[in-house]
Parts: C-alpha cells; structure tokens; sequence
C-alpha cells in the first residue's frame, strides 16, 4: 500500500532538511578545542619501562627474506623459489579420436540409438561430435547390445566402441 501523496512530501522535507544540515557541516568548525580554565598546564605521563623494551626483531635481509604473503615474490631480492623455472612435462595431446566415447546404449533391437559424447546417432547417421580436442565427423554403421561401430571423417578404416563395464 502506498503512502500518501502529502506523507511522502513530508518525508521529502524532513530528509532535505536533514542533509542540509549535513552538508553545512551540522553546527561544527575546525576551530581548535580550548582546554577547560581550571586544568593544569601541562600533565606529565610516564609510559611503563615494558612498553617500550623491543619485543619483537624482524630481519630484512633481502637475499634470505621473503614475503609470508608471496612467497614466490620476487620484488624482495632473489628468492630459492623463484630461481627455479617453472616448466611442466609436456604430455602427448590425445587425437580427437581417441577421446571417443560410448555413453550409453537404448532403443529396441530394431531401433536403437548410441550416445557418443553427448551426441545421440542411429545406424546411418552422421554428426559433429565434439571432444575435449575438437569436434571430429563421425557415421553410425552399426549398433549391437553393448558397443557401436562409427566412421571416422568419411574414412573407410571403422572404429568400434565398448559401453564400460561395472559402475
């Protein structure tokens, strides 16, 4: 339910009156706090002997020293990490190919159907099917109970592939 029309303005009013006063800085100034007349002139503190004892030594050694916070910095000097190149085993790239997969097998002996990574195909079918190493053309020659026969890119070589066995 809304409000009305004069309860809104009257909210209107009060919150431009409110950062009016804000803005003209609410009644304060700059102007130094005097002390009251009646304190002393000046007061005398003395700081505890164990406030000012060194409890903690850090060491900034820039050859041995690193940040907790990067340790792999090197903005502090030269670090041992740092000095080590950071080069991985290159391993072999896996052809489109071979990172075909058989999903799942459904449909009547007459009908059947195989999901191929995601890509559902019957007996003649040709589709993209896509890999983690691209996308490659595949033709359905044959479906059995448990595995799927396809063609490679309009290739005559064939390729059968298993459902998994267990879980």
């Amino acid at each position: 339910m809304h409000a009305p029309r004069h309860d809104r303005l009257r909210l209107l009013r009060g919150l431009a009156l409110v950062f009016a006063a804000l803005a003209a800085g609410g009644g304060q100034t700059n102007a130094p706090v005097k002390p009251p007349a009646n304190a002393p002139a000046s007061v005398a503190v003395e700081i505890p002997k164990a406030v000012l004892e060194r409890k903690s030594v850090f060491h900034a050694d820039s050859k041995t020293a690193r940040d907790p916070f990067f340790p792999n910095s090197a903005r502090r000097g030269a670090s041992k990490l740092a000095s080590v190149p950071a080069v991985a085993p290159e391993t072999p790239k896996a052809k489109p190919v071979d990172l075909l997969e058989l999903k799942g097998i459904a449909g009547p002996p007459s009908r059947r159907f195989a999901l191929v990574n995601g890509q559902l195909l019957s007996v003649g079918e040709e589709a993209y099917v896509s890999t983690s190493a691209g996308s490659i053309k595949v033709k359905c020659v044959e479906i059995s109970e448990n595995s799927v026969v396809l063609t490679i890119n309009d290739e005559q070589q064939k390729r059968e592939l298993r459902l998994r066995e267990g879980p």
